[in-house]
């Protein structure tokens, strides 16, 4: 079953609670974090488990949350409520926190854990974690179709996976959004917004606005609330380059939902890839940068030392090569490597340009590039 697969996160979540006494663990509606936590990385019956959705539970809670705590006698805890009993016992792992927005929305709560707590973010699964072997483009092709989120990846009814993504997107667009606002935001917009990010070709706060007709002040403050539920991650531009964030849909699955197209939804899990190997490598986040001339030339990400650049064609063609020799010339220290649409091995373009199939976006560091290029040299 997919929600019982094992999660990557897992040691990092497990070299955290040795050291704190809360731990929080954040990330989308329905990834699979208390199914981790419950039965995966506990014994069930060594954990005590309060669901505070449960009235009965969220109102013995603001009632009396030490009177609540105290009837408990397993740990860890799961539960919310807790700061008077951290401070006085402040043993690590006494207390997971799990949630399906940013603690630092609510005001007060993140202060309130200063110097208790540790979080990690977890996300809906890799491509690795649905699948643990060696996948081929056929297999890579069905993860961008249908994502990672535990409940419906690997669902073979399209009407029933069409139903589940409308009833998530209602329930984050339409009540966690307006919770966590207080009814600031306005759930039709943030619906469109989140469209959006998975349709528009540049998808920045500006052509939202535009596409929208609408302010783009408002449209930031609604990316800024489908940031805090974990439903987006910020695209940042590089220095070199020009243009304003852009934004995408926290998983592929979501994305094809909406009817993205090819490019996007490789941006898509190319970008989950790499964050979550470096939250794997007990790293916060890892930098996402696009590259955008005046004239439109366009990279999809890029980091301190690599150009990544996705290819739709099994090799690559007279069009992209004036594109790569154009990224040559702009980022000279950088390597460039170009993710083609192929199961073949890799090859050598020029001297710091390679081609790979998409199988290698798979690979969590960048030992293998720089291996690939020094073989492709000799």
């Amino acid at each position: 079953m997919a929600h019982l697969r094992p999660r990557a996160i897992q040691s990092e979540i497990e070299k955290q609670l040795k050291f704190w006494p809360i731990l929080t663990v954040f990330g989308p509606r329905q990834a699979g974090k208390s199914t981790l936590l419950r039965e995966l990385l506990f014994d069930p019956v060594r954990l005590t488990y309060v669901n505070l959705e449960r009235i009965q539970a969220r109102e013995a809670a603001r009632s009396n949350p030490e009177r609540l705590l105290a009837q408990f006698e397993q740990e860890p805890i799961i539960i919310d409520e807790i700061k008077a009993m951290v401070d006085e016992d402040r043993r690590p792992g006494r207390f997971i926190l799990t949630g399906s927005v940013q603690f630092s929305k609510k005001l007060g709560i993140r202060e309130s854990f200063t110097g208790r707590a540790a979080s990690v973010r977890m996300d809906s699964m890799t491509l690795s974690e649905t699948s643990p072997q060696k996948n081929g483009l056929k297999e890579i092709q069905r993860y961008l179709q249908h994502g990672g989120m535990p409940d419906v990846c690997f669902l073979r009814d399209s009407e029933q996976v069409r139903r589940y993504w409308d009833e998530w997107i209602e329930t984050t667009c339409y009540r966690d959004l307006l919770e966590i606002s207080k009814g600031r935001l306005n759930s039709d917009i943030a619906f469109r917004v989140l469209e959006l990010t998975a349709t528009l070709e540049r998808p920045t706060a500006a052509e939202m606005a535009n596409k929208l007709r609408t302010d783009a002040r408002r449209i930031q403050n609604h990316l800024e609330g489908l940031l805090s539920l974990f439903l987006i991650r910020k695209w940042e531009p590089v220095d070199e380059g020009v243009g304003k964030c852009m934004y995408l849909p926290f998983d592929c699955g979501l994305a094809s939902h909406f009817g993205a197209n090819l490019s996007r939804l490789w941006q898509v899990w190319f970008a989950h890839a790499r964050v979550n190997a470096a939250r794997q490598a007990g790293k916060k986040d890892y930098p996402l940068g696009f590259f955008l001339t005046p004239r439109g030339s366009f990279a999809d990400f890029i980091d301190s030392k690599v150009v990544h650049v996705f290819n739709e064609e099994a090799s690559v063609q007279s069009r992209l090569l004036l594109r790569l020799r154009a990224l040559e010339k702009n980022f000279p220290a950088h390597r460039i490597v170009v993710y083609s649409a192929t199961d073949q091995s890799a090859q050598k373009i020029s001297d710091r340009v390679i081609s790979v199939p998409w199988c290698e976006e798979r690979v969590q560091g960048r030992s293998q590039f720089s291996s690939q290029f020094q073989h492709l040299a000799n």
